[in-house]
């Protein structure tokens, strides 16, 4: 059974209490959600977020799940949740998520949860800054996949200011009511994110893969 959670790196193991059941005798809906907040938190733990939502102020917050359910769990089981990193962009990343069930010898709830960058501080998302987790590819052996092409491979990030500096001269030219107004400005200058539609946020840089927990 433990092959179905193969290239899952963070791997957490619990038990199934009675009191996750509901009148229908078996574990409800809303549980589920919970067991994969305990694989999204072991895998923030191993990011060493905490760590870095101290230093920063910018932290982790969940913008939406998904859980299919295939199979009921019911009390007495033990599971266990697998999460990854499914897609990765400059300011969030999926993580996909999978329970097992012991006793039934099969895969129960697949799922997703999105999750973004969050200024705590500010109380608002983070101006555009690039964050770096050392230890991101020290969990996810696939999250080069997931990131997608290299630094080098990406467009130049010079010739795309340039481009954008060139825009905001033409809509200052032009004078209208919305010159300056779709644009936003930064500094007295266009703003990239309103230019671009790049969304503030943070990137996340690579690492070295380590093996998924013993079960």
């Amino acid at each position: 059974m433990d092959d179905l959670l193969a290239g899952f790196p963070v791997i957490v193991e619990q038990a199934v209490v009675w009191g996750d059941m509901d009148s229908f005798r078996h574990v409800n809906n809303v549980v589920y959600f919970r067991y994969f907040e305990n694989a999204r938190l072991e895998y923030f733990r191993r990011l060493d977020w905490d760590g870095i939502q101290a230093e920063t102020g910018v932290g982790p917050i969940l913008h939406s799940t998904h859980a299919r359910f295939r199979l009921p769990l019911t009390y007495p089981d033990t599971i266990r949740i697998g999460a990854r990193i499914k897609e990765m962009s400059i300011d969030r990343f999926t993580l996909e998520h999978r329970i097992l069930s012991r006793r039934l010898g099969g895969v129960s709830t697949e799922g997703t949860g999105t999750v973004v960058s969050f200024d705590y501080i500010r109380e608002s998302m983070p101006s555009r800054r690039r964050l770096r987790f050392p230890a991101l590819h020290n969990i996810d052996p696939l999250v080069r996949n997931a990131i997608g092409p290299s630094r080098r491979e990406r467009p130049d990030q010079s010739a795309i200011r340039q481009g954008n500096g060139r825009l905001g001269q033409y809509m200052k030219k032009s004078r209208g009511p919305r010159a300056n107004g779709w644009l936003g400005k930064v500094n007295g200058r266009p703003s990239a994110r309103s230019i671009s539609g790049f969304a503030p946020g943070i990137a996340f840089a690579p690492g070295i893969p380590v093996a998924a927990p013993a079960a």
